[in-house]
């Protein structure tokens, strides 16, 4: 049955859906999901599955979206959520169809099914928008995650939430600012009580603005906590004449040595391979020495990569 009379094709409320003119019975008969009580959604996913950790951000999107038919204004979507709404790295160890909704006193949380309710006091910064939906300040929602996340992947999530983007090019780099600031985070953490505050304060000095992916945070804090000195992040190299060549993600320019995470997509991707092998001919071109990384370096504390970055920097002139 085609759903070309009912009020939108993507999520809508049956009080709408009524109000619109469509029939109890219409509304009975047609198959459409119900991720909540009251709602409908045709693009929800059914909650229990276990998705993929890079299909859980969209599906948690659609979830929040089928709720926000039936949200009250005083509400935001907050903690897990608003990790989800934010793309923040999450371990795949963490539910993902929960929907976290937030209200602030005397506002009384939400008890729905499918919903963990929260009332908070004390939040840092208003909620925002995304997609258009009320969510939680970007260092609320960090602060939310001490229960949750141990003290690495909260590093990597404040990684993620205070680095720059954009997209880059081989003459300009278009930078679009961070979703918040490290003096952010640390006001949102000392202005209130938290749960997990311990991991939190122990997360804060490590976070770094430059990281830009979970995998090179963890290969960042392995170099660090073996010893070796911290790295530049993203450092943008360029020939002697100022054209840009390529930005590294780990980079220790007085050593001439450059650390890299490749994910899978480098090794699938015929046209990223191409690409890798004339970046990195690039790079060697000038002298720097050039290290690539996978997900099996990064085992057992990421041994490998560290053993083997140790190695280059020593053969460079470092001195442990």
């Amino acid at each position: 049955m085609t759903p070309t009379d009912l009020p939108d094709h993507h999520a809508f409320s049956v009080r709408s859906a009524l109000e619109q003119g469509v029939s109890p019975e219409r509304l009975r008969t047609t198959r459409v999901p119900a991720p909540f009580p009251g709602v409908r959604s045709f693009a929800a996913p059914r909650r229990g599955v276990d998705l993929p950790p890079e299909q859980r951000h969209l599906a948690h999107l659609e979830l929040c979206r089928a709720y926000a038919q039936r949200m009250a204004p005083a509400q935001f979507f907050s903690h897990l959520s608003a990790a989800h709404l934010l793309d923040a790295p999450l371990p795949a160890r963490l539910r993902w169809d929960e929907v976290h909704v937030g209200v602030r006193p005397p506002d009384r949380a939400p008890r729905v099914a499918g919903v963990v309710g929260h009332r908070l006091a004390g939040l840092f910064g208003d909620p925002i928008l995304i997609e258009r939906l009320a969510v939680v300040s970007p260092a609320d929602m960090w602060c939310q995650l001490g229960p949750s996340l141990d003290i690495d992947e909260l590093v990597a999530v404040g990684d993620h939430l205070v680095r720059e983007r954009g997209a880059s090019g081989r003459w300009l780099h278009q930078r679009l600012p961070a979703l918040c600031s490290l003096d952010d985070l640390a006001a949102a953490l000392s202005g209130s009580r938290h749960v997990g505050a311990g991991a939190l304060r122990a997360a804060l000095p490590q976070i770094r603005a430059g990281s830009e992916s979970p995998k090179e945070t963890e290969l960042r804090l392995a170099f660090v906590r073996a010893g070796l000195p911290e790295p530049v992040l993203n450092h943008e190299l360029r020939d002697r004449w100022g054209r840009f060549i390529a930005r590294l993600d780990l980079a220790y320019p007085a050593y001439r040595a450059a650390f890299e995470y490749d994910g899978r997509q480098h090794a699938t991707d015929p046209g990223q391979f191409a690409k890798d092998v004339d970046r990195i001919h690039a790079v060697t071109r000038l002298g720097w020495s050039h290290d690539r990384f996978l997900a099996h370096h990064l085992q057992a504390g990421a041994a490998v990569a560290v053993d083997r970055a140790r190695e280059r920097l020593i053969a460079a002139g470092w001195r442990p």
